[in-house]
């Protein structure tokens, strides 16, 4: 577990949730924030559960950078991740392991391309 704070997505409609969102979406887009839409969130949301989760960009030269991949028991979804799908059990564990492991790291930064940092 990566921590005990949990982001929320709405999956599906509700009474309020109109006045909920006049918080954060604009006159046009709360115009087009109908029944529809948030129930598609479910599907989308659905689709993108897995167990292994891996850095989408990271600094490996940054104080603190230590594990690129994560693996959790139950199916998440990641924010700003790739999320490694069909990998489950087992086999999830292991790829898990082999991307935080030296031998994954040393051929990350051989092959690596230089966007920023050192």
């Amino acid at each position: 577990m990566l921590g005990n704070i949990s982001d929320y997505l709405i999956l599906s409609w509700f009474d309020d949730v109109r006045e909920m969102a006049k918080a954060t979406l604009s006159s046009k887009e709360l115009n087009r924030f109908k029944r529809p839409v948030v129930e598609s969130w479910r599907e989308r949301f659905n689709g993108r559960m897995c167990h292994v989760l891996l850095a989408r960009r990271f600094d490996l030269s940054a104080p603190g950078t230590s594990l690129l991949a994560f693996y959790s028991d139950k199916p998440v979804v990641g924010v700003d991740m790739w999320c490694v799908r069909k990998i489950t059990g087992r086999n999830a564990k292991l790829l898990t392991l082999w991307l935080n492991s030296s031998l994954s790291l040393l051929q990350i930064l051989i092959q690596r391309t230089e966007t920023r940092g050192a």
